[in-house]
């Protein structure tokens, strides 16, 4: 019963949000008492002011009144314990009977001091662990240990449950078990010295670490200069063999060239046919005509004897098989496959696979022309509409492309990003440092790729490069997807629906960094998607 009081009694003290001895308490209107700062932090992080324990729900916030009973005991030593006589105001404990098992005050502590009963009674400092002390069973001291079942006991318990066990008084059995923890302490601190030796091996292994790939690195750099040298110089060497071939041939193509004069006056010929062709308006006329005024591909006019491209010379076949041998060497080290192996892009119906190369473009409007428009976000460009003219009414539409540029620079990752295409517009990249105002268009030159996207047109696709065009049989598909794998030469664009359809790749080398580039005729617009 006494044990029940007190542990009550310590209640009485502790706060309901914080569990401990309350610190400047305070009371709320539904009575109960928090710390001031539990209480406050309570009510600004939920925003409700209600109570912790009740959930009484207050319609402001109430003011907040210090409780002066409480902060007179809580004011005391956190680990003090109050009397259990008391019956209201519960002062601070200064003894505890081993016998009657309850705390007393100074007041009330008297009584076992004035009575001849209660003087013989064994009284000891009081502190809030007492009633660990204590036998449940027979609500006596423990005071002794049983080895038999490891518990501490009462000297009844040995008359009781534990008679006939192997049994020891508490400070005995305690300098046997501190000479237990010392042997468990000296194992552990063993331990820790191991570990720490261990640790400072492993940081120790990591200074290695990073001053070896710092020399690796540099011998590295050193050797792929010199490679880079080699390939320099074999290029020189073949250029001069080209030269050489390009001169004899070059003889051969006079000759040649004669017999093509004919053929030339007759294209020409054609050509202004075509033209005038292109002119008509009549679409069944156009349709019946044109494919009477087809020209085959270029390379059937001409005599396959007339210029030999090919440059046999045992010399260039010598330097590029040396070249090639040295490039092998380099391939057959193990740890240059295993950094970057080079390998085709993932799965092209798989949209998931290309997710995490997302990279985020944002459009730079100091390359655009004036008559582009780019959104606040820069990731939307559109034709701006032409202002009225006083004379002759409204500028007529334009059929130049004008392009725009990205701020990033792409090389040597993956790369993926969408776009939202309408109108006819050309998707692409370039190298950096191409001017986008060039006559020019993307895909014109070797240093520039692109995807071609009309809706006014049968084919919808088109791909270019080096003025090399690929007519790609497609549906249309208002949304593009561009994967750009930089370390493997791989330029892929892909229509991006429920599933993605690869409509074409590009395989080249990339010696600068690329920039994405669109470029867009009237009335067209171009949106890069958001992509997580």
């Amino acid at each position: 019963m006494a044990e029940a009081t007190s542990s009550a009694s310590q209640d009485l003290f502790n706060c309901p949000v914080c569990l401990e001895p309350q610190n400047d308490p305070v009371s709320i209107p539904c009575g109960h008492i928090h710390c001031m700062t539990c209480i406050t932090s309570f009510w600004d992080q939920t925003g409700d002011y209600s109570c912790p324990q009740c959930r009484q729900t207050f319609v402001s916030r109430p003011a907040l009144q210090r409780n002066t009973l409480v902060a007179e005991q809580s004011d005391a030593d956190p680990s003090c314990v109050v009397c259990d006589i008391c019956t209201w105001r519960k002062l601070r404990a200064v003894k505890f009977c081993l016998t009657c098992l309850a705390f007393y005050c100074e007041e009330h502590i008297q009584f076992h001091q004035e009575s001849e009963a209660l003087r013989r009674h064994v009284l000891v400092e009081p502190n809030g662990h007492i009633h660990q002390k204590m036998c449940t069973r027979h609500q006596k001291v423990l005071q002794l240990f049983c080895r038999t079942d490891q518990t501490a006991v009462c000297y009844l318990c040995l008359t009781g449950d534990h008679q006939g066990h192997d049994a020891n008084t508490t400070e005995e059995e305690r300098a046997v078990k501190q000479i237990e923890l010392g042997v468990t302490q000296s194992k552990l601190l063993k331990r820790i010295q191991e570990k720490q030796e261990e640790l400072h091996q492993i940081r120790h292994n990591i200074d290695l670490l990073k001053s070896s790939a710092e020399r690796e690195t540099q011998e590295s750099r050193k050797i792929f200069t010199s490679l880079v040298c080699i390939i320099e110089d074999a290029q020189k060497k073949v250029i001069e063999l080209i030269r050489q071939q390009e001169t004899r041939e070059m003889e051969k193509a006079e000759r040649a060239m004669s017999q093509l004069e004919k053929e030339i006056e007759e294209l020409k010929k054609k050509n202004a046919e075509l033209t005038e062709l292109s002119k008509t308006v009549d679409h069944i006329h156009f349709l019946q005509v044109f494919p009477t005024l087809y020209i085959p591909p270029e390379k059937h006019l001409l005599n396959n004897s007339a210029v030999n491209m090919d440059f046999p010379s045992k010399d260039l076949r010598k330097e590029l098989s040396r070249l090639k041998e040295h490039l092998e060497e380099i391939s057959k080290l193990g740890f240059v496959r295993r950094i970057d192996r080079v390998r085709a892009p993932p799965a092209p119906n798989i949209r998931e696979d290309f997710l995490p190369y997302s990279c985020q473009l944002t459009l730079d409007g100091k390359t655009a022309n004036k008559v582009l428009a780019v959104s606040e976000e820069k990731s939307m460009v559109t034709w701006r509409k032409y202002p009225p003219r006083r004379s002759h009414g409204r500028k007529k539409p334009s059929i130049v492309k004008h392009q725009i540029m990205c701020g990033e620079r792409l090389a040597g990752t993956r790369c993926y990003w969408e776009v939202e295409w309408s109108g006819e517009v050309d998707i692409g990249v370039v190298y950096k440092g191409v001017a986008t105002k060039a006559k020019p268009h993307f895909g014109d030159d070797d240093r520039s790729w692109c995807l071609n996207c009309s809706s006014r047109l049968y084919s919808c696709f088109s791909a270019r490069h080096n003025n090399v065009e690929t007519i790609i049989t497609a549906d249309r598909c208002p949304k593009i997807g561009v994967y750009l794998d930089y370390a493997a030469g791989y330029l892929s664009f892909y229509s991006v629906s429920n599933t993605m359809s690869l409509l074409h790749q590009f395989k080249a080398t990339f010696p600068k960094p690329l920039c994405p580039v669109f470029a867009l005729l009237y009335g067209s617009a171009v949106n890069i998607c958001q992509l997580k």
